[in-house]
């Protein structure tokens, strides 16, 4: 009998418009899509929360959020237990930008 012992958590990837060095920037129309992968005992689930909500929900779908500044909590739990989080601030902006021309 073989044993093998999974002490690696999951690989966590939050994917959404454009990315920046300290935030994600998106839009309420765009997905805020979350992917996660367990090469060694396989991926049990993936959880997120919200500007700090008590408790976490089970990812299914793509999230979609409001306009402003967001925290998003992410989880992914493999089949041995391992656990990873990490935290990443979304702004959401549906204000288009301003363009001014002057004609003499």
């Amino acid at each position: 009998v073989d044993v093998y012992v999974d002490t690696k958590p999951p690989l966590i990837k939050i994917s959404a418009f454009r990315k920046g060095k300290e935030a994600i920037y998106t839009t309420s129309r765009e997905p805020i899509i979350i992917s996660a992968l367990d090469k060694e005992s396989g991926l049990k689930g993936i959880f997120y929360k919200v500007d700090g909500e008590e408790m976490f929900r089970r990812y299914k779908l793509p999230i979609y959020l409001s306009s402003g500044e967001h925290i998003i909590t992410v989880k992914a739990v493999d089949n041995a237990g391992n656990e990873r989080e990490i935290k990443k601030k979304i702004i959401v902006d549906d204000v288009p930008p301003i363009t001014q021309a002057f004609i003499k």
